[in-house]
């Protein structure tokens, strides 16, 4: 307890819980009307979102791009 949520920036706590905290993303598809959410631990949105687009992605395949 005591820290912020999330940890100020720049302490050494929070550069820890950054490599570790996951991106949660919303996506919107145009063609079937429907958001996705998602999330991953590894890759950012912005990679998350190339995956998406580029048919890698089962759930979204068909809502692309």
């Amino acid at each position: 307890m005591g820290q912020s949520c999330p940890p100020e920036a720049g302490s050494p706590s929070a550069e820890k819980l950054l490599n570790y905290m996951p991106c949660v993303y919303v996506l919107f598809s145009e063609v079937t009307n429907k958001h996705y959410i998602g999330s991953s631990h590894s890759d950012s949105a912005e990679v998350r979102l190339k995956s998406h687009n580029s048919g890698k992605t089962k759930s979204t395949k068909s809502g692309r791009p």
